[in-house]
């Protein structure tokens, strides 16, 4: 099992890393991140995706994220 830095480390947890799932059935593992602090997909990938570390998605238009998020739910 590898672990890596996905940059949502907060204080003291900051570069730590984390044991990353697979995305797969993602749909029943809410809530999201190493401490629950993301209610949705939706939030991972837009609240909690400073800097792009969860992909790219900054860019994204509002459809274009909730057909992201769709499309990992339904995994």
């Amino acid at each position: 099992m590898n672990k890596y830095d996905v940059g949502t480390g907060i204080g003291r947890q900051e570069g730590i890393k984390f044991d990353t799932p697979i995305l797969i059935e993602a749909w029943r593992t809410a809530p999201y991140l190493h401490d629950g602090r993301a209610a949705t997909m939706k939030d991972v990938v837009t609240e909690f995706n400073k800097d792009d570390k969860h992909g790219q998605t900054s860019n994204l238009s509002e459809k274009e994220i909730d057909l992201l998020v769709e499309y990992v739910m339904s995994l």
